[in-house]
């Protein structure tokens, strides 16, 4: 289905931004701005990779929602990082 469909690209967006607050509080050995690139990279790549599969096409918009959720991931994860502590503040 073409345009916009507000279901699928919410949980597109989710997704995203989930694997993105995954990536951000991991404690893998190399730096969160690979982590998100690889997202990025991943968002992208998997829309581009539907279009060479007969009966799929690649989206402009999921790969929007795809984006949206990782910025907001990344949102999330700096308003998240700045709270206080308990019995701080």
């Amino acid at each position: 289905m073409y345009g916009i469909d507000p279901p699928v690209h919410l949980l597109h967006c989710f997704a995203f931004m989930l694997l993105t607050l995954l990536v951000r509080w991991a404690r893998w050995p190399w730096r969160r701005r690979w982590a998100i690139t690889t997202l990025v990279l991943y968002g992208v790549g998997t829309e581009l990779a539907q279009a060479a599969i007969p009966g799929r096409y690649a989206s402009v918009l999921d790969v929007a929602a795809n984006l949206l959720g990782i910025a907001l991931g990344v949102t999330v994860g700096r308003w998240v990082s700045s709270l206080p502590l308990d019995g701080e503040g």
